[in-house]
């Protein structure tokens, strides 16, 4: 397989897709200052049925990773029986956020490999008002329990950077490293663009969600000087991978460009939605999260896997205005394997 000019050619290999996404549920428990999903009035839901037409696409060790998530994916009553349909060999992986696993649902190491948290906010104060329940220190206990039962398990946290907590980015990093069950912490960035993710599902007004997000001018001038400090202090935690994924700088530079400053981050080649693919719970297949669908899994059903790897075939990341604004950097530790001959 060769990475040619944001195009993957697959030569003489018939299969292409080895990353798979499935996304259990729209519901979500939480309602996040930032998301729709808890919007949602009629959230859908994977069944077991469609879970398991969509892997037996993908037979033997074809498949390398597969994800779970949502919305919350645990409030699928069914997660069980779908992360047991996941093939042995694959690196398997969990995002939710926490809450699920306070009392219940630590039976998780049974089935992953990893789990990512999202924790947006190194203070318990924060954590509630950009999520709406006082959970921190019960997740951070729940997680430490959860380590203890399947000391194996990867821990992540990750942090949404956003006006709530983009002065929490160093804090966290400190709480981090006083907590022995974490193995990393990872930052993202909001889309602010027409098409965001997660807002195609229902309408909503942008203005109010842009004014409650996305930093100001004097803010970004403040986490300017967070980005410095963090960079100094933890050259050491970027380097080993503890910090699995964000890169500040760029994150840095896309917010002075969405308030008209001429320093937007240059595009990405990226080929994720060349080998990858993503089961969304309404049956809609993506490349990648942020990328339109253009197949559902009745219709790959109906036609072949072929297709499907036909429209990854396809895809370049050249000239694609959801690429371009894209700040997803794929670190050492992302839950998704890339060919070992892809530049990004």
């Amino acid at each position: 397989m060769r990475y040619v000019m944001g195009r993957v050619d697959i030569g003489n290999n018939k299969r292409m897709i080895r990353n798979v996404a499935l996304e259990l549920t729209e519901a979500c428990n939480y309602k996040c200052v930032m998301c729709d999903y808890w919007r949602l009035t009629a959230p859908n839901s994977m069944t077991v049925e469609s879970a398991k037409a969509f892997l037996d696409l993908f037979p033997g060790d074809t498949l390398k990773s597969a994800l779970i998530t949502g919305g919350e994916p645990l409030l699928n009553r069914h997660w069980r029986e779908i992360a047991a349909l996941l093939p042995p060999g694959a690196r398997k992986s969990i995002c939710t956020n926490g809450s699920p696993i306070l009392v219940k649902n630590r039976d998780i190491g049974e089935y992953f490999d990893r789990v990512t948290v999202s924790i947006d906010g190194a203070r318990r104060e924060t954590f509630a008002s950009i999520r709406g329940y006082d959970h921190l220190h019960g997740i951070f206990d729940a997680l430490e329990t959860l380590k203890s039962l399947y000391p194996n398990i990867i821990v992540y946290l990750k942090m949404t950077i956003q006006r709530q907590n983009f002065r929490e980015v160093v804090e966290l990093m400190d709480v981090a490293s006083r907590l022995a069950f974490v193995d990393g912490v990872g930052f993202g960035v909001l889309d602010f663009s027409e098409s965001a993710f997660a807002f195609d599902r229902e309408e909503f007004e942008r203005d109010p969600y842009v004014k409650a997000t996305l930093l100001t001018d004097s803010e970004i001038e403040e986490f300017e000087e967070f980005v410095f400090d963090f960079e100094s202090r933890y050259e050491r935690e970027i380097a080993s991978g503890f910090v699995y994924e964000g890169d500040l700088r760029r994150y840095l530079n896309r917010f002075k460009s969405l308030r008209g400053h001429p320093c937007a981050p240059q595009p990405r080649s990226c080929i994720i939605p060349n080998v990858s693919a993503v089961l969304r719970a309404d049956g809609k297949i993506l490349g990648c999260y942020f990328l339109p669908s253009e197949i559902t899994i009745d219709e790959v059903i109906a036609s072949g896997v072929e297709r499907l790897e036909e429209l990854a075939c396809r895809h370049t990341s050249v000239g694609n205005p959801t690429c371009a604004r894209c700040d997803q950097l794929l670190f050492r530790n992302s839950p998704f394997e890339l060919p070992k001959s892809a530049a990004l």
